[in-house]
């Protein structure tokens, strides 16, 4: 009886032990470049900001009150694209990057948000697609 017994508790035992997911072990992240690239983003926002009030703003509210013209204001909304640019370009590079904790996913939610990353394109999918692998690997699901 007792083979038997052993033999069924193992026969039940079987497509739980197949079913359940392994657990991973958690990934490795590269904290230093996570770190630097948070710190471009707040840099590149920084300088955008700084440049649109200092440099775009004085120009659209001349346009704005008639002592400026369109021109103008189109011309200064022109030269801040490149600081725009730059930064989009670094909030994609840190919503790409592997989060080193479940705050800092947070951290890539808020500043894609900010920037209007996840706009329903495919591009906005793949991102949100990395961004639930943070989840899954934080939470240690492997799904």
């Amino acid at each position: 009886m007792t083979d038997r017994r052993a033999f069924l508790s193992n026969l039940m035992l079987a497509p739980v032990a197949l079913a359940a997911p392994a657990i991973a072990a958690p990934m490795a992240v590269d904290t230093t470049a996570w770190n630097v690239a948070l710190s471009a983003v707040v840099a590149s926002h920084g300088a955008m900001e700084a440049y649109y009030s200092d440099h775009v703003r004085p120009y659209n509210d001349a346009h704005d009150n008639g002592t400026g013209t369109y021109e103008e204001a189109a011309a200064a909304e022109d030269r801040f694209s490149a600081y725009v640019d730059v930064y989009a370009d670094a909030v994609k590079a840190l919503v790409i990057m592997p989060a080193p904790t479940i705050a800092d996913i947070a951290v890539k939610i808020e500043w894609g948000l900010k920037d209007w990353m996840f706009d329903g394109t495919s591009e906005a999918g793949r991102m949100l697609e990395l961004i639930a692998a943070d989840v899954r690997r934080l939470g240690g699901s492997v799904a």
